[in-house]
């Protein structure tokens, strides 16, 4: 799910604004390069980039055009309502030199054995779910 031998980044997501100096400063504190943040508003992550903190925007079926597309480290790809998005969508922004965090359908309270079967051969995607080790196993089967 991540590249080989190599730990997953620490996930932030940041619920409210104001908090990018503080994050910013404690990832330094604790030299944390291994990260991103997302699911922030935009004048937060606005202020994030001019920062240089390591950020994701974000695709979904709710919000189509992702924020800051060219400045962003990667992609946070939901699907509130649908399983809107397939292998080659996934592709496409990893071509963009982007990298890309699945929102498990779990997390949303759908089904989501087959659409993790949809993504299963795509290398250097990351999942967020609520089976972790279940998908650790699947994924590297």
């Amino acid at each position: 799910m991540t590249e080989e031998n190599s730990p997953p980044p620490l996930a932030l997501n940041i619920k409210a604004d104001g908090l990018a100096d503080e994050i910013k400063r404690l990832l330094n504190k604790y030299n944390c390069t291994n990260y991103f943040t997302f699911d922030m508003s935009i004048p937060e992550m606005i202020y994030q980039h001019k920062l240089g903190l390591n950020f994701y925007s974000g695709i979904s079926d709710i919000i189509k055009n992702p924020i800051l597309l060219e400045e962003t480290k990667g992609i946070w790809l939901d699907s509130f309502n649908s399983d809107w998005f397939y292998k080659k969508d996934i592709e496409n922004l990893l071509n963009k030199n982007k990298k890309v965090c699945i929102v498990s359908p779990d997390l949303h309270k759908r089904e989501y054995k087959n659409v993790w079967q949809r993504y299963k051969d795509i290398k250097g995607i990351m999942i967020c779910t609520d089976y972790p080790m279940e998908a650790l196993r699947y994924f590297n089967e």
